[in-house]
């Protein structure tokens, strides 16, 4: 407080007048203060209202902050993107802002005063009154996800995240609750879930073995042949596990050094023929591939594999080796030319002995027509025979063939061999070029006898 005494009056005439009109009135009266002490009590009262003034125009300056700090919230509460509604402890909606309006299809005045659960779907309700119940009893911020029905009847999953708030005017607490609009959102994990199911599906029914490992080779996701194929009982046995827990060490440090190389290059393993024990400890092979997994920026996280059996293929096409080693030691050993031709007429099969007669090696006659290849005479005649062959079934020719050393007399035979789809003529030869000679000496020296002896 200041001290009167010490404080000169404002300059104010009008006010100077009104305390000079004041005292004249009242001098001489002894129950009256001394003219002095007024006109200090005068000062002081009106530094006091000059005082006063001030924290009024303060007031006022702090009270349109206030204003626009309001009139910023409002605008921010309305305009945010995120529905915002106050609900109480019944749940009906005390406040709601533009966003969230849009987002239930109403109006804010026709809104304000109705519960929330109206627009929840009936599903969900259950759901939503444990979610206020929680929030309000617990008195703490509850997350939930819940399902929504505008006005005009579409579904719009939600996320409401509500913190309670005590209002000092009202009993009760007020729940502030966000309203997120998640729709694509689950839409799209939606989509993703239904493709992870369809990938997984289609990976669980294959009959091959897929895993996935990672940076330490240890199994993170495998599929049921992969199970039955380490003998495990589940996919879920092998999560966690390596191949040391499962195969013997010798094959489960093959498989490592080539994951390990393969992580460390990131070049594919691809078809690998491996080494496997089935649950009875019997040897056999599967053809492996393997091929590293990058993340977004190309870190190498892992790998996945996917296997087969092939050791009935394997068993299989040594059967088909032995049998075709079988098939060209008989062919080689027929005593004439053997050959096989496409419908086109192309050689794709033949024998050694006519590699010999035609001195062509057979690079020389794969895929070569065989019409211009070896026959050098009776070419029309060979292609009337040649369909047919293809037409009838057989055929049977006497033909000249272009040999190394000179044409060649032939006596052909050809039949038709139907294997699935395709059709060939299968054709031997017996070189009749010697019997002919005789044939032909025989003939002259008849001649030359009838000559000489006359009937």
């Amino acid at each position: 407080m200041n001290d009167p005494s010490k404080v000169e009056p404002p300059d104010n005439p009008h006010l100077g007048k009104q305390i000079d009109q004041l005292l004249s009135k009242y001098v001489g009266d002894p129950q009256f203060p001394h003219p002095e002490e007024v006109r200090k009590m005068a000062a002081e009262f009106l530094v006091r209202r000059s005082e006063l003034e001030a924290k009024i125009r303060e007031q006022r300056d702090v009270q349109k902050q206030l204003e626009a700090y309001r009139d910023r919230y409002v605008d921010l509460y309305d305009f945010a993107p995120l529905g915002y509604v106050t609900l109480d402890e019944e749940g009906y909606i005390q406040e709601i802002n533009r966003a969230g309006a849009r987002l239930l299809g109403g109006e804010l005045a026709e809104l304000v005063g109705y519960p929330l659960i109206d627009y929840v779907t009936a599903l969900d309700r259950a759901a939503f009154l444990e979610h206020l119940q929680k929030c309000c009893d617990e008195q703490r911020e509850v997350a939930s996800e819940l399902g929504l029905i505008t006005k005009d009847g579409r579904l719009v999953a939600t996320q409401l995240r509500m913190v309670p708030v005590k209002a000092p005017e009202h009993e009760g607490t007020f729940c502030k609750t966000a309203i997120t609009d998640i729709t694509e959102r689950k839409q799209a994990e939606d989509a993703l879930q239904k493709e992870h199911n369809l990938l997984r599906t289609l990976i669980d029914n294959l009959p091959d073995p897929v895993y996935v490992k990672d940076t330490q080779c240890r199994f993170v996701a495998a599929n049921l042949a992969a199970a039955r194929i380490t003998g495990a009982t589940t996919p879920s046995d092998l999560l966690g596990k390596s191949d040391y827990d499962f195969y013997s060490t010798e094959l489960a440090g093959e498989y490592l050094a080539d994951e390990q190389a393969l992580l460390r290059s990131g070049e594919p393993l691809v078809d690998k023929d491996e080494p496997h024990l089935d649950r009875r400890g019997n040897r056999r092979t599967v053809l492996t591939t393997k091929v590293p997994i990058k993340d977004c920026r190309g870190t190498i996280v892992g790998l996945v594999g996917i296997s087969r059996d092939i050791t009935e293929r394997g068993r299989a096409e040594e059967s088909l080796r032995r049998e075709k080693a079988f098939a060209d030691i008989v062919i080689d050993s027929i005593p004439g030319v053997f050959y096989v031709l496409d419908r086109q007429g192309r050689f794709v099969r033949w024998n050694h002995l006519f590699e010999e007669v035609t001195g062509l090696t057979a690079e020389m006659l794969n895929g070569t027509d065989a019409l211009r290849t070896i026959f050098v005479a009776d070419r029309q005649l060979v292609a009337e025979k040649i369909r047919e062959v293809f037409e009838k079934g057989q055929a049977e020719v006497e033909a000249r063939l272009l040999g190394k050393d000179g044409p060649r007399e032939f006596w052909l035979t050809g039949r038709r061999m139907d294997v699935g789809p395709a059709t060939y003529l299968v054709g031997s030869g017996v070189d009749i070029t010697d019997r002919k000679r005789a044939e032909e000496e025989i003939r002259r020296a008849r001649d030359e006898l009838k000559i000489r002896v006359p009937e």
